[in-house]
């Protein structure tokens, strides 16, 4: 079999070979990576960098008290401990269970970790999951990790307006603590309960949060309600809840009239606390007005087109804005002002083609709100007239602002294959318009790519996509062309555009996926891109302390290469064996420890080892 410079046609014989190997050759520890070059020689089209990535190890060996008493040494009543590291994000591995009598000795990669507390099972140990308990401890060598936790009993007890809630589970809320230090909602009681009973949490700060779990007539209809903040827990302690609600009254009209009685012709109407996420739902535009109750605060009002053609069509509109609801302003009107609007179409001054094999879609979407998006049109059907709200809507604070027109590709490739393309932006719609005119215009780019300067392989299974992404809207993104074939022109909206790579199969074209190549490619003429993809292979060998990985699969980790402009992994090899070089595009990457099985070797998920200079 050819080796890799035979293959692709560089006549190096073996001593140049290795000579070459050698000078490039590189260390990269836990600690920090070298950055070598090749300084001369004859290069290979994809050149070779050896690497050696040691792992810097110590063994925690952990001991658990609760406010300095040992756990129960009960499965039925514990928690689990987790170490995170605090600058791999993702890095977190099992230290021990709280009814572990004797914790064992855990290996874990040096460096900085916060302990983490996990509930388990039971009522006898804190209620809280992902909290920290410690946080900074320094593992730089073999060390004892005492572990405390401080930890108290509040008494919850729920009222609505200083009286009792109605003792009624079909309608009925649920209450919970929000840690400040992070970690998940506690669960602490719900407003049927006469006498909720006493929850253990960890020592600190916590809001109390309320969520409509059933009905909505004698309780607040809220979701996600914050009611208290900065609640402290530093001994046992009673929490005394008492929600302020009031019957919100709510109606909205239509251009000054009713909305239409029909619930085919249907919109809905929510409350939205732009901090929290809190959501109260008021109800469908065919039943105004509504009432209900609400907890005292301050929302934004949302609209929100179910379906029927006699009403704006807006996805997620907000038509108010910082409304505040108390006993002062418990009732709320609010008129919706709307326009229609009738699409004309064109791509390059002309009718798009009436072929639903070539054609696109097109979208309205509020420019200060980009979850407003509304279907408007089909480039290859006659349009219909559509109602949206009127771009100066007074909502409050500001009016609704304007608009972008998107263009979708559908299929074809006679019409622009662009994504998600702005091709009118910033557009007020004031008034009714017909035609409301969507001119699209285009250019033909054809793509060529290389690889260090030489033809990519000229197969499917080693091959490479490109794609086109509009260098201020990543949401547009394309594909432009195969490495592996001579490929055709590529019909798109005129702007500025990146190139990206995107790994498609075989290891003898760079593994990344969804890389950005070539940027700020002005394309507003027809012309052909050259496209150059700089590479290098990656021979990977590891060591664990300065020396050899056990050679067994079931004391083992994985190593990756991290390409941290997207975000994704590539595979470099395992800890117990031999391993091929990788390709890659030849820009820097982290490292990647990922444990894989056996308790010899650091237990951590996903730590970052640090840069490679490739």
């Amino acid at each position: 079999m050819k080796n890799v410079f035979q293959k692709y046609g560089v006549g190096l014989n073996l001593l140049a070979r290795l000579l070459l190997v050698a000078l490039m050759a590189m260390v990269l520890t836990a600690c920090g990576g070298g950055n070598d070059r090749n300084r001369g020689g004859a290069v290979p089209q994809v050149p070779t960098r050896a690497v050696t990535i040691n792992v810097s190890s110590a063994l925690v060996t952990p001991t658990y008290t609760l406010n300095g008493v040992a756990f129960e040494q009960n499965e039925y009543n514990d928690g689990n401990f987790v170490l995170r590291n605090t600058l791999s994000d993702g890095d977190a591995l099992m230290l021990g269970s709280s009814h572990d009598a004797s914790p064992a000795a855990v290996r874990v990669i040096q460096g900085t970790y916060d302990v983490l507390f996990q509930h388990e099972t039971g009522n006898g140990v804190p209620q809280n999951v992902d909290t920290p308990v410690q946080a900074g401890e320094i593992v730089d060598g073999d060390r004892l990790l005492p572990i405390n936790v401080l930890a108290w009993e509040i008494t919850p007890s729920f009222a609505q307006n200083a009286s009792p809630f109605p003792l009624n589970e079909y309608d009925a809320g649920a209450f919970y603590l929000q840690p400040a230090a992070g970690g998940e909602r506690i669960f602490i009681g719900g407003s049927h309960m006469a006498s909720p009973a006493p929850v253990q949490v960890l020592q600190g700060s916590y809001d109390v949060v309320y969520s409509l779990e059933a009905g909505g007539e004698l309780v607040p209809g809220n979701q996600g309600a914050v009611v208290m903040t900065d609640v402290l827990v530093e001994a046992d302690r009673p929490l005394d809840v008492d929600i302020t609600s009031v019957p919100f009254e709510f109606n909205a009209t239509l251009d000054s009239a009713a909305f239409p009685p029909s619930q085919y012709q249907k919109a809905q109407f929510f409350l939205r606390n732009s901090d929290t996420g809190d959501r109260v739902a008021l109800g469908a535009s065919f039943e105004l007005p509504v009432s209900l109750l609400v907890v005292e605060g301050t929302y934004d009002i949302v609209y929100q087109y179910v379906q029927g053609n006699a009403l704006p069509i807006n996805t997620d509109a907000v038509v108010a804005r910082n409304v505040v609801i108390g006993a002062a302003n418990s009732s709320v009107t609010i008129n919706i002002e709307s326009v229609a609007i009738t699409p004309s179409f064109t791509l390059d001054g002309d009718a798009f083609p009436e072929d639903e094999y070539n054609d696109a879609n097109f979208y309205l979407r509020a420019v200060n709100n980009n979850n407003d998006a509304m279907f408007l049109g089909a480039s290859e059907v006659a349009p219909v007239t559509v109602r949206v709200i009127s771009s100066d809507m007074d909502t409050g604070a500001a009016v609704l602002g304007a608009y972008d027109v998107l263009y979708r590709h559908e299929s074809g490739k006679d019409v622009p294959q662009n994504a998600n393309a702005v091709v009118r932006g910033n557009v007020m719609i004031n008034s009714d318009a017909s035609p409301f005119t969507v001119p699209v215009t285009s250019v033909s780019i054809t793509g060529r790519f290389t690889l260090n300067g030489n033809d990519f392989p000229g197969e499917a299974n080693n091959s490479v996509q490109f794609l086109l992404r509009d260098a201020d809207n990543d949401s547009d993104a394309f594909l432009f062309g195969l490495s592996d074939i001579t490929n055709e022109p590529v019909k798109l909206v005129p702007g500025t555009y990146h190139v990206v790579m995107d790994h498609l199969d075989g290891d003898a074209v760079p593994q990344n996926e969804m890389h950005e190549v070539d940027f700020n490619n002005v394309l507003t003429s027809d012309q052909t891109l050259q496209v150059n993809i700089p590479a290098v292979r990656v021979d990977p060998s590891f060591t664990l302390d300065g020396q050899a990985f056990p050679a067994s699969i079931y004391q083992s980790a994985t190593f990756y290469l991290y390409d941290f402009r997207t975000g994704t992994r590539i595979f470099l090899g395992r800890s117990d064996k031999k391993n091929a070089p990788v390709m890659v595009i030849k820009e820097d990457h982290e490292i990647v420890y990922e444990h894989l099985s056996g308790g010899d070797v650091p237990q951590n998920t996903n730590n970052n080892l640090g840069l490679i200079d490739l």
